[in-house]
C-alpha cells in the first residue's frame, strides 16, 4: 500500500489537523507477527464466511466424505447402502463434528487474540505506553527508506528529547512520581502529535520522535509546541511540584540524503547543545550538506 503524505502544516491549535486519509496508522502493523500461519488463514475463512456457515461447511465436506467413503465400502462389498445407511452416514458429522468444530474454532480465535495481543505489546515500552526504541527505529527506516512501490517522502525529520534534570526529580519526589513524570509527559506529547508521527522512549528518559514529510522548520515549529506543551501539562504530577521541562535536538534531511543513524547522531548532538544552552529549549541540528552527505 502507497504511503501519500500530503503538505503537511503544523497547526497549534488543531495538530491533527495534518492527517491525511491515506496516512499508515500510529501503530507499527508492520512488526507485528506474520499472520501466513494455517490457523490465521482459516480464521481469515472464518471471519469472511461466519462461525455457523463455517461449521455448516466444513460438516458438509465431512458428511460428502463419509457418503463417498460408506458408497464405495458398499459397492465393493455389494452390499446396498440403504436409505437409513445413507441418512446415518449423513448425519452423523454434523451430530460429533459440529460441536468439535465450535470448541476448535473457538479455541483458534482465543490464540489469535492472544498472539496479535502480544505483537502488539513487543512493540510498546511496558512503562509509558509510548512506542519501544526497536519500534521507533523501524518507523524511522521506513520513512527514510520506503518499499520500492511506496512513494517516497520529500523529507524526513527526528527529534530526541530528553527530560531536564532528571535524576533530581527522582531524589527529590521519588521513583514512583518520576514513573509517573514520564508517562504524563507521553500523554502530553500525544495530544498534541499530528498522528502522522511516531513516538517512543529511546532509552531511560530520553524520547524521540519521527517526522514524515516535516521540513526544517515545520520539524521545529512541532518540537517546539511539544516542549511548550510538556512544560505546561508536567508542572504538577500527582499534587507534586515537579516542574519537568525536556531539551530537544532536531535534525532533518531529503529524502535519500541521510542515514537515519546520522540523522538521530545530529539531533542527539543538538540536543546536548540545548542542554549547555540552558536546558528547557529546542535546538536544530546543522543542515547536511550535499558535500557532506558524500563522505557519509
Amino acid at each position: 500500500m502507497n504511503r501519500t503524505y500530503g503538505q503537511v502544516m503544523i497547526d497549534k491549535n488543531n495538530p491533527g489537523a495534518a492527517l491525511q486519509p491515506d496516512m499508515p496508522p500510529s501503530q507499527p502493523g508492520f512488526l507485528e507477527l506474520a499472520s501466513s500461519s494455517h490457523s490465521s488463514r482459516l480464521l481469515r475463512v472464518i471471519e469472511r464466511v461466519g462461525m455457523g456457515g463455517s461449521i455448516f461447511l466444513a460438516c458438509a465436506a465431512l458428511s460428502a466424505m463419509s457418503v463417498a467413503l460408506a458408497s464405495l465400502a458398499h459397492y465393493l462389498t455389494g452390499d446396498p447402502i440403504g436409505v437409513t445407511g445413507l441418512l446415518n452416514t449423513t448425519m452423523i458429522p454434523f451430530v460429533l463434528g459440529a460441536p468439535t468444530l465450535i470448541a476448535v474454532f473457538s479455541l483458534l480465535q482465543r490464540l489469535e487474540a492472544t498472539r496479535a495481543e502480544l505483537a502488539r505489546l513487543s512493540t510498546l515500552d511496558m512503562l509509558t505506553g509510548a512506542l519501544n526504541r526497536r519500534s521507533v527505529i523501524a518507523w524511522g527506516e521506513v520513512a527514510c527508506h520506503p518499499a520500492p512501490h511506496e512513494t517516497p517522502v520529500p523529507y524526513v525529520s527526528v527529534a530526541l528529547m530528553d527530560v531536564d534534570r532528571f535524576k533530581q526529580v527522582n531524589d527529590e519526589h521519588g521513583h514512583l512520581i518520576g514513573d509517573e513524570t514520564l508517562r504524563q509527559l507521553c500523554r502530553a506529547v500525544k495530544r498534541h502529535l499530528p498522528p502522522q508521527c511516531h513516538f517512543g522512549r529511546y532509552g531511560g528518559e530520553e524520547f524521540a520522535v519521527i517526522m514524515p514529510q516535516l521540513k526544517p522548520q515545520q520539524a521545529e515549529a512541532l518540537a517546539e509546541l511539544l516542549r511548550e506543551a510538556v512544560q505546561a501539562d508536567c508542572a504538577r504530577v500527582q499534587g507534586h511540584q515537579v516542574e519537568a521541562t525536556v531539551s530537544i535536538g532536531v535534525a532533518s534531511a531529503r529524502a535519500g540524503q541521510g542515514e537515519l543513524a546520522d540523522m538521530l547522531s545530529r539531533a542527539d548532538e543538538a540536543l546536548y547543545a540545548a542542554k549547555r544552552a540552558g536546558r528547557n529549549r529546542v535546538m536544530a541540528a546543522t543542515p547536511v550538506t550535499p558535500a557532506k552527505v558524500s563522505r557519509i
